[in-house]
């Protein structure tokens, strides 16, 4: 018997959760794009999209495959002893821990704060304090700003610093986002972001990592291309130093993330938008209480995120009840250390992050969700609830 709760078709024509979207100016120059490349006269657009960044962020940056692959190459160039262990919040995508894997290290999963459902400065402290009597050796910390929620970063990395211990940003969710207007990205060692496909600027795939210094940067050219050295004197010989991965860009990645840039700060007021008018539509609805309440101005919102009140088995009728209607949800990450890949490994906490993953609910938040569609999710979930 199959008990996924959505392997009935729905009756009606999906709205998803997120859809790939961009302007027809984007469609436009990625098609002029293609043509020239066929005819021969590829235009490598990375250096375009690290300048791009550089400037905002204000520190060297370098374009890699995935948002996987940022944070993988973040936690090589710490060059940690095995074993180091790294802390993460619990609730977030498991990147963050596999990566942490990769390298040998051990993950410490971290519960979060009940309001912004992110690693926050309480929970870090104890978490730290309670390792290092464990005689654990901390080698990193890795908040994550979760579905576009800003972590308090720098209150992050203050504690940090007291125990020379280096921050790596997880901005994977929250491209274009701030921190108390400084732009997130520019506060910890190191800092990752993805442009996956249901990303704010989709290159249907594609990463970026921000570093502080440029020998960084000139050392991760060699990491991601297999530790190949750069060609020296006009010829093309390949000499590896050291082991390297495939983490390169694509070319098509960023001619489509550049084309995009223009468009960034648009999409989020977008979002944010569309969580406005969900929370205008909800605001009857005593059982939903939204991320980080209704007037964060630290919140990109990538998706509208809440929390059905009344607990988990109506989270659950709501999520199965809109998708007969037609209508893509999604619960919230399920805790890391509930995860069967993880159970062995250290959590440090009580039960918040746990609790938000029995309740959370995400709803469309395309930049594209027309008007009509956001009605038909508005009223698909006052009736379910109001029932």
């Amino acid at each position: 018997m199959n008990h996924d709760p959505y392997h009935r078709a729905p009756k009606h024509a999906v709205i998803p959760l997120t859809r790939i979207y961009w302007e027809a100016d984007v469609t436009n120059r990625m098609q002029l794009w293609m043509e020239e490349t066929a005819q021969g006269r590829f235009k490598d657009e990375t250096q375009d999209v690290e300048s791009y960044f550089e400037a905002q962020l204000n520190r060297p940056c370098i374009a890699v495959s995935s948002g996987t692959a940022a944070l993988h190459v973040a936690l090589r160039l710490l060059s940690l002893k095995p074993g180091s262990e790294i802390i993460i919040p619990t609730l977030t995508y498991a990147a963050c821990a596999n990566v942490v894997l990769y390298e040998g290290l051990k993950p410490v999963f971290c519960d979060v704060n009940p309001q912004t459902w992110c690693l926050g400065g309480e929970e870090l402290v104890d978490a730290l304090e309670g390792r290092l009597k464990a005689g654990a050796r901390i080698g990193a910390v890795m908040p994550v700003h979760l579905y576009g929620q800003a972590c308090a970063v720098q209150e992050l990395k203050d504690v940090c610093n007291q125990y020379g211990i280096p921050v790596i940003e997880d901005v994977a969710q929250a491209l274009g986002g701030k921190h108390v207007g400084t732009n997130l990205g520019s506060m910890g060692n190191s800092a990752c972001f993805s442009f996956n496909a249901n990303k704010v600027l989709s290159g249907m795939g594609g990463g970026l990592l921000a570093v502080e210094t440029n020998e960084e940067k000139h050392s991760i050219r060699d990491i991601i291309r297999h530790g190949r050295l750069p060609f020296e004197d006009g010829l093309a010989h390949y000499v590896h130093e050291t082991m390297g991965f495939n983490y390169q860009i694509s070319g098509y990645s960023a001619a489509l993330i550049h084309a995009q840039l223009p468009y960034l700060e648009d999409r989020i007021a977008r979002k944010r938008e569309i969580f406005d008018t969900y929370c205008r539509g909800f605001q009857e609805l005593n059982d939903l209480h939204p991320q980080n309440g209704t007037h964060s101005s630290d919140h990109t919102r990538w998706l509208s995120c809440f929390q059905v009140k009344s607990g988990p088995e109506s989270r659950d009728r709501l999520c199965q009840t809109l998708w007969q209607d037609g209508i893509e949800t999604r619960p919230v990450f399920k805790p890391l250390h509930q995860q069967p890949a993880y159970k062995d490994f250290t959590y440090c906490g009580s039960e918040h992050a746990e609790n938000i993953a029995k309740t959370g609910i995400c709803f469309p938040s395309s930049c594209d969700l027309r008007a009509i569609e956001q009605e038909k999710v508005i009223g698909s979930v006052r009736k379910a609830l109001k029932q």
